[in-house]
C-alpha cells in the first residue's frame, strides 16, 4: 500500500581541500540482462560548490527490479 520509489543514492565528497567549484561526471549503466536498471538520466554531471565539502545527489530508477544480486566486491 505504500507508494515506495527505487532510486540510487550518489555521494560525492572532497577528501582534501574546498578550493573551486569541482564537476563530476558519472555513467549508470546496468549488465543485468534480462531486466537492466533504465535511470531517468543515466549520463549526468555533479558539481561540488566552492567551500562545499560534498554533494549528494539521488537518481531515480524507471523500472521495477525484481530481485537484487549482491556484487562480489
Amino acid at each position: 500500500g505504500q507508494n515506495l520509489i527505487r532510486s540510487i543514492q550518489i555521494n560525492i565528497t572532497r577528501l582534501a581541500g574546498t578550493f573551486g567549484d569541482v564537476a563530476v561526471g558519472l555513467r549508470i549503466s546496468s549488465d543485468h540482462k534480462e531486466q537492466p536498471i533504465v535511470t531517468e538520466n543515466a549520463e549526468r554531471q555533479l558539481v561540488v560548490k566552492d567551500g562545499a565539502t560534498y554533494k549528494v545527489d539521488v537518481v531515480p530508477i524507471k523500472n521495477q527490479v525484481v530481485g537484487c544480486q549482491s556484487l562480489p566486491w
